[in-house]
C-alpha cells in the first residue's frame, strides 16, 4: 500500500510538468511554456513532409523564442516558419518541412527534435517518424552471352543491389539445362539498403555438345521483403551460352578479345637535307586476363637531325600496369604525392599536390579501409634517385589519416596528415612534416599546416594556415602565411569566386625575405535574355626588403550575348605593371569574336588587338571552320599574329607568325573492327619550311589523340574545350555548344572557358600537374559527363588537347490528384492521391519508377534531355478509379530542364443495365 500511495502522489505531482504530448523544463508557477508533439506519422521516402509544433504560453508574460532543429542524418530542411515571440496567454505554431531522402531506412524509427532555448528556461520536443517500406532490388548480368568450350568448367558473374530502404532477404534460384552440373551457387542473400554484392555461378557442361549449339542459364531472384508488404518483386536474368569447337581455328579466333588500342604518329620539321622528327604513340585500354587486368602506354620520338647523322630514339613516356582485385603494380613512369590526403580533401586552388615523377616501379595494396603503396625510380629531369612509402587508413567515415616517407639523394622527408569531417558540412585538416637535408647548414627542419572548410546553403568557405622552415625540403620551403577562399552562389544566375593568399617567403640567394599578397576575384552574371557579364580582378604585391616592391593590377571584362544566328563576344583586359628596375607599364587588350552555325558548318572569327603605352599595335587574326560531309569531318584553320618586342635601346622589332592547316576525321573498318582515323596537314611560316603531318588511328572504343594545332613550339601547354554533349557520344558534334565562364585550375595557373567553351593554360615546364574543374561554376542543371582527371602529365614541347563533355541534370515532378470535375486541372478543392506507382520511359526504352507521397507529390531526378512518357501502374489504383489518359508525354530541354506535370485520376463511370420483359401486345 505504501508503494502504491507513493506512486500515486508522484503521478499527480508530475502532471503539470510532464503531460501527454507536452514537455516543459520548469514548473508551471514559474514558466508555463508548453510544446505539443505532433502524432507519430508514417511517411514516404523521397518526399517533403511538414511537421507542426503548437506552442502555448499559459503565463501573463511575453517571451522571446529561439528555436533549433535536429533532424536525421542526410535529411535536409526544405523550409521552416518559426515565431520570434509569444504573447501572454498566447499560442504560436512552429512549422518545419523536411526533405526525406529516397534511401531513408524503413526499419528504423527516426526523430525530429525541436529545441527551445531561453536564458530562463529550455524545452525540447521529439516527433517520431516511420518510413514506409519500399522494397526494391536490381540484378545485372556482366555478360549477356558467353562462348565456351564443351566439357570445361565456367563461371557466370552477377551484380545484385538492394536499392530499397529495408533489409531484404533475396531468394535465388538457378535453372540450367539437364545433364549440366551446377558446382557452385547461392540460394539466399541478405542485403542491407544500398548494399551490393557480386555473386558467381560455377557450372560444367558435358563434352559431347555440337559447336554453335545455344542454351540458356536463368537466374531468378525473389524479394521476401516485398512479400511482407503485400507485393511480389522478382527479377529474371537469362544468359545465352554458345558452344564453339576446341580445335576449330576459324571459330576459336573469336576467343581472342578485341584489345582497345590507340596508335598514332606525327611527322614534323620536314625539310630538305634533314630527317623529320617522328613521334609515335601507343595506348591500350584495360585488357582483362581473368581475375587480373593490364594495360600499356608508350610515347617515343626522334628529333630532327641532318641526314649525315643517325636519329636517336627517345622514350618520353612508358608505363605497364598489372592489377588484381586489391593490388596493382606499375612499371615505367610512375609518380607519388607529398600529401594526397590533405590536397584531395579541401577545395583550395592554391593548395596543390607536389608530385614527384620517376622512371622505375610502384606498387599498391589495399585492404578494407587501408592501403599501402611503394615507389622507387629515377627522376630523369633532375637526375636523382627517389623512393616513397605512402600509408593511409580510414578510421571512420569522418576520420582519415595518412603518412608519406619520401627519400632522395640529398634529403629525406616524413609527412603525416589528418582529415576530420563533421555531419554539418564542416571539415578540418592538419598535417606536419619533418625533413633532413644534406645540402643545408641546418639539416633538420619542419613544417605544419591547418585547414578548414565550411559549406553553407549557397556559400563555401575554405582557409589554410601554413609554416615551413628555411631548409625544409618540401615545396613550401621557407614560407609562412595564410590562404582564404570562398565560393558564393546566392542565385542560379550569380556566381562569385574569391581567393586571397598572403605569405612571407625566405630568399636564399639574398638571405632576406619577401612578403607576397595575391588576390583573385571573379563575378559571373548570366541573366536570361540579357548579355552575360564576366568580371575578373587580380591584385598582386611583392615587397622585398630595402623598400623594393613589385605591383600588378589586372582587370578584365567579358560580354557576350546569344543571338539567333551566332554568339558575339567582346573581351577587354587592362594590366598595370610596376617593377623597381623597369618602371610602370600599362597594357591594353581587346578581343572580338563571333561563333555561328549554318546548317552543317560551324565557324569562328577572332580578332585581337593589344598594345602598351609606348609599343606599336600587336594583333592576331584567326579563322576556324568545321563542316561535315558524308559522315566525314573537315576542318580549316588560319591564324596570323604580329607582336612587337622591345629592344635595349627602347626600339621595337616585329615578329610575324602565320599558321595554316587542314584536318579530317572519319571512321573506317579494318579486320572486322571499327577504327577512327584523323589526318592533319599544316605549315608554320615563321620558320623556313616547317611542314607538319599528323596521322592517328584508334580502335577498340578509346578516344583519339588530339595533336597540337596550330603548330607552335612551347615548353608544353594544355588547351581544350568544355561543351554540352547532347547525344552522349563523347565527341563534340557541330551543333553542340560550348559552356562559357567555367573556371579551371592547373597547379597554380587558372583558365576560364571563352564563348565557345574553349580554354588554354599558359606554357608549363615538363612535369605532372594537378588538374581541377570548379564544378560550382557550372549552371545548376549541368554536371560533367565523365570523370575529370586529377593530374595531367606534360612533356617538353607537347601540346595536350583536353575535351570535357558535360550533360544536363533534368527532372520531372508533379502531383497525382483525383480530377472530380474532369477538367484536367488540379483545382484547390480536389484531393491528391498518395502511394501511386508511376512508370517512366524514354525513347531509348530506358525505364524509371516513382511513387507519390502523402501529398500526392512525385519526382524523377537525374534525367537527360529528351522525350519521356509517364503512365500509372493500374495495379496501384484504388477501386473504381481509372487514369484520365493512358500516357502523358514530357519534353526536357537545356532551356527547360525541370518540367512539372500533374497526373489526373477519375472515377470509373458505372453502367447500369435494366432488364425487363415486354408485353406480348
Amino acid at each position: 500500500m505504501q508503494k502504491k500511495l507513493f506512486f500515486l502522489v508522484f503521478f499527480f505531482l508530475s502532471i503539470p510538468i510532464f503531460s501527454e504530448g507536452k514537455i516543459s523544463s520548469q514548473p508551471v508557477s514559474k514558466i508555463d511554456i508548453e510544446i505539443k508533439i505532433p502524432p507519430e506519422r508514417m511517411i514516404e521516402p523521397n518526399s517533403f513532409p511538414a511537421f507542426v509544433f503548437p506552442i502555448y504560453n499559459n503565463s501573463d508574460k511575453s517571451y522571446d523564442l529561439d528555436f533549433e532543429f535536429l533532424i536525421p542524418e542526410n535529411w535536409k530542411i526544405f523550409s521552416q516558419k518559426v515565431p520570434s515571440q509569444i504573447e501572454p496567454q498566447g499560442k504560436e505554431k512552429v512549422r518545419l518541412t523536411v526533405v526525406v531522402p529516397k534511401e531513408a531506412r524503413a526499419d528504423t524509427i527516426h526523430q525530429i527534435v525541436l529545441i527551445l532555448e531561453h536564458d530562463k528556461f529550455s524545452a525540447t520536443a521529439k516527433a517520431k517518424i516511420k518510413i514506409k517500406a519500399k522494397p526494391s532490388f536490381k540484378v545485372v548480368s556482366l555478360l549477356d552471352e558467353k562462348k565456351i568450350i564443351p566439357g570445361k568448367t565456367e563461371n557466370l558473374d552477377f551484380l545484385i543491389m538492394n536499392n530499397g530502404n529495408v533489409l531484404d532477404t533475396l531468394v535465388i534460384n538457378t535453372e540450367i539445362p539437364p545433364e549440366w552440373d551446377l558446382l557452385k551457387s547461392i540460394d539466399k542473400l541478405i542485403l542491407k539498403p544500398q548494399q551490393k554484392r557480386n555473386i558467381s555461378l560455377t557450372f560444367k557442361t558435358p563434352k559431347k555438345i555440337k559447336p554453335e549449339t545455344e542454351e540458356t542459364i536463368r537466374l531468378s531472384v525473389i524479394s521476401t521483403a516485398s512479400q511482407k508488404n503485400g507485393l511480389e518483386l522478382s527479377r529474371t536474368i537469362d544468359t545465352k551460352i554458345t558452344f564453339i569447337g576446341q580445335f576449330d581455328k576459324k571459330i576459336s579466333t573469336s576467343l581472342y578479345p578485341a584489345v582497345p588500342v590507340n596508335v598514332g604518329f606525327a611527322l614534323d620539321n620536314i625539310k630538305k637535307g634533314n630527317y623529320p622528327s617522328l613521334t609515335f604513340f601507343t595506348n591500350t585500354g584495360y585488357i582483362n586476363l581473368g581475375k587480373y587486368k593490364t594495360r600499356i602506354e608508350t610515347k617515343q620520338r626522334t628529333e630532327s637531325v641532318p641526314t649525315e647523322q643517325k636519329p636517336k630514339l627517345f622514350t618520353d613516356y612508358f608505363r605497364y600496369e598489372l592489377a588484381g582485385k586489391n593490388w596493382n603494380v606499375k612499371l615505367g613512369d610512375v609518380n607519388t604525392t607529398s600529401n594526397p590526403l590533405i590536397s584531395d580533401s579541401f577545395f583550395l586552388p592554391g593548395l596543390q599536390q607536389h608530385i614527384e615523377t620517376a622512371r622505375g616501379f610502384s606498387s599498391k595494396y589495399s585492404i578494407e579501409k587501408a592501403y599501402l603503396s611503394f615507389l622507387y625510380g629515377k627522376n630523369l629531369s633532375e637526375n636523382y634517385n627517389i623512393y616513397s612509402v605512402v600509408a593511409d587508413y580510414q578510421v571512420t567515415e569522418q576520420f582519415e589519416i595518412s603518412s608519406v616517407l619520401l627519400g632522395k639523394n640529398d634529403s629525406h622527408l616524413l609527412k603525416s596528415g589528418t582529415v576530420v569531417e563533421s555531419k554539418n558540412n564542416f571539415s578540418l585538416g592538419t598535417s606536419f612534416g619533418i625533413s633532413k637535408s644534406y645540402l643545408e647548414e641546418k639539416k633538420i627542419s619542419g613544417a605544419t599546416e591547418f585547414l578548414a572548410n565550411k559549406k553553407l546553403t549557397s556559400l563555401e568557405l575554405a582557409s589554410r594556415i601554413f609554416w615551413a622552415g628555411k631548409s625544409y625540403t618540401g615545396n613550401e620551403k621557407g614560407k609562412t602565411g595564410a590562404f582564404l577562399s570562398s565560393r558564393w552562389r546566392p542565385k542560379p544566375f550569380i556566381y562569385c569566386w574569391n581567393n586571397l593568399l598572403a605569405y612571407n617567403q625566405y630568399l636564399a640567394e639574398t638571405d632576406s625575405s619577401a612578403f607576397i599578397t595575391d588576390f583573385d576575384s571573379r563575378f559571373l552574371f548570366t541573366f536570361r535574355g540579357y548579355p552575360s557579364l564576366n568580371i575578373g580582378m587580380n591584385i598582386f604585391r611583392e615587397k622585398i626588403l630595402e623598400g623594393l616592391e613589385k605591383k600588378t593590377n589586372k582587370f578584365d571584362l567579358r560580354i557576350q550575348k546569344q543571338l539567333k544566328y551566332g554568339l558575339p563576344s567582346v573581351y577587354f583586359i587592362f594590366t598595370n605593371n610596376s617593377e623597381p628596375l623597369l618602371g610602370k607599364k600599362n597594357i591594353y587588350e581587346i578581343c572580338l569574336d563571333w561563333i555561328s552555325y549554318i546548317k552543317f558548318i560551324k565557324y569562328k572569327i577572332e580578332q585581337k588587338f593589344s598594345r602598351s603605352e609606348q609599343s606599336p599595335l600587336n594583333y592576331k587574326t584567326g579563322l576556324d571552320i568545321n563542316t561535315r560531309l558524308y559522315k566525314v569531318i573537315f576542318g580549316l584553320y588560319f591564324s596570323r599574329e604580329k607582336n612587337w618586342e622591345e629592344l635595349e635601346n627602347q626600339d621595337y622589332i616585329s615578329q610575324i607568325s602565320t599558321d595554316i592547316g587542314i584536318s579530317s576525321n572519319f571512321n573506317v573498318k579494318l579486320f572486322g573492327l571499327d577504327y577512327n582515323l584523323k589526318l592533319e596537314l599544316g605549315r608554320n611560316f615563321e620558320e623556313e619550311e616547317n611542314w607538319r603531318i599528323s596521322l592517328f588511328l584508334s580502335a577498340g572504343g578509346l578516344t583519339t589523340f588530339y595533336m597540337p594545332f596550330p603548330f607552335v613550339k612551347t615548353k608544353g601547354r594544355i588547351y581544350g574545350q568544355l561543351y554540352l554533349d547532347k547525344n552522349g557520344n563523347g565527341i563534340r558534334d557541330l551543333n553542340e555548344i560550348g559552356e562559357p565562364n567555367i573556371l579551371l585550375f592547373l597547379d597554380d595557373e587558372q583558365a576560364i572557358t571563352d564563348s565557345d567553351g574553349k580554354f588554354e593554360f599558359p606554357s608549363m615546364a615538363a612535369g605532372e600537374y594537378p588538374f581541377l574543374l570548379d564544378i560550382a561554376a557550372l549552371p545548376a542543371y549541368l554536371k560533367p559527363a565523365n570523370e575529370i582527371p586529377e593530374t595531367i602529365f606534360i612533356d617538353k614541347g607537347e601540346e595536350i588537347s583536353l575535351d570535357i563533355p558535360i550533360t544536363s541534370i533534368c527532372s520531372i515532378s508533379g502531383y497525382v490528384y483525383l480530377d472530380s470535375n474532369e477538367n484536367s486541372k488540379f483545382d484547390a478543392n480536389e484531393k491528391s492521391v498518395s502511394t501511386m506507382r508511376l512508370e517512366v520511359q524514354n525513347q531509348d526504352q530506358q525505364k524509371w519508377e516513382a511513387y507519390s507521397n502523402n501529398d500526392g507529390y512525385f519526382e524523377i531526378a537525374d534525367l537527360l534531355p529528351g522525350i519521356y512518357y509517364l503512365k500509372i501502374d493500374r495495379k496501384w489504383l484504388p477501386r473504381r478509379k481509372l487514369p484520365a489518359k493512358e500516357e502523358w508525354s514530357v519534353i526536357l530541354t537545356q532551356k527547360a530542364p525541370h518540367q512539372k506535370i500533374n497526373i489526373a485520376i477519375r472515377e470509373k463511370k458505372l453502367q447500369i443495365k435494366k432488364t425487363f420483359k415486354a408485353d406480348k401486345n
